[in-house]
């Protein structure tokens, strides 16, 4: 059982909350195969449960309904499942573990959605979606990108120095180089609904699609919502569904949107909810207006 685990990883593990990476680790390692689990735990330590737990005399409603709001309000987590992680957390650490008096008989909530086995089932759909957290990978591919743009300048240059090739030949190899990438973005074109069904039918091919590339998508009737973080453009129906995150760079061309406007966008899929009942909702980051919006 899922509360079974974390109470003997809370217990084993007596620093597990000591910092967010080493807490991130523990629970990846006790729930391999459970996404939704451990994106709910970090999560809960970002907004200072466990701190709060230790603190209080009482575990009592009110404490767990403060927490499940602000899951709902600040990462858009749909009450369910927001109700299950918090009273895990009340029920494990503060009760079990703690010792702590609590008006929370038991864990109550959607858990068996929740433990599913199947890592690409995140269970649930975000009604509106304010913030999420980016993570390192982003960091990463913006770093080898930076380094991967250094190695070409430095290469270019060895050319220069060595070849009595005139200056435009790296120029038309450029040309064609962004020839090849304008063709290959173009063939990842996809409409909302299209790119939803394609993870409602297949989510572990689909990632494998899109991974580590830039999807343009087209959409009609976007919600945009404003965040710490950036800017949240939502589009399609409730069981198919695309959220947009952009930077706050695009605010300007964003804030040119008319209600009903159909739009088209670049970005890279960061993840995605697959939810035999609420559906389907993919998310993509670092996302710019295509030209002419």
């Amino acid at each position: 059982m899922t509360e079974q685990r974390l109470r003997t990883m809370m217990r084993k593990h007596k620093d597990a909350l000591a910092s967010k990476q080493q807490f991130s680790g523990l629970l990846k390692d006790c729930f391999p195969s459970e996404p939704m689990i451990v994106n709910l735990m970090v999560r809960l330590y970002e907004i200072g449960i466990f701190t709060a737990i230790e603190k209080t005399d009482r575990v009592t409603k009110d404490f767990r309904y403060r927490f499940v709001q602000r899951l709902a309000d600040e990462y858009g987590i749909d009450r369910p499942h927001a109700e299950y992680s918090v009273d895990l957390v009340c029920v494990c650490y503060g009760k079990e573990i703690l010792g702590k008096p609590c008006d929370l008989e038991r864990v109550k909530g959607k858990g068996a959605e929740v433990k599913s086995p199947v890592s690409v089932s995140l269970l649930g759909k975000m009604k509106k979606l304010h913030l999420w957290y980016l993570g390192i990978s982003i960091l990463f591919l913006s770093a080898l990108r930076l380094y991967c743009n250094y190695r070409e300048r430095i290469y270019q240059a060895s050319l220069a120095a060595v070849s009595p090739v005139p200056a435009a030949q790296p120029k038309s190899q450029k040309k064609k180089n962004n020839g090849q990438e304008n063709e290959r973005k173009q063939s990842t074109a996809i409409t909302v609904k299209t790119l939803a069904d394609e993870f409602a039918a297949n989510a572990i091919v689909a990632e494998a699609k899109y991974k580590e590339k830039r999807i343009i998508v087209t959409g009609s009737e976007p919600v945009i919502t404003e965040g710490d973080q950036g800017i949240v453009v939502m589009l399609g129906v409730s069981s198919r569904q695309v959220a947009a995150r952009f930077p706050n760079s695009e605010q300007g061309p964003l804030a040119k949107i008319g209600k009903g406007q159909r739009i088209t966008f670049e970005g890279s899929l960061e993840t995605y909810i697959v939810s035999p009942h609420a559906g389907v909702t993919v998310f993509l980051s670092d996302c710019k207006l295509a030209t002419g919006h």
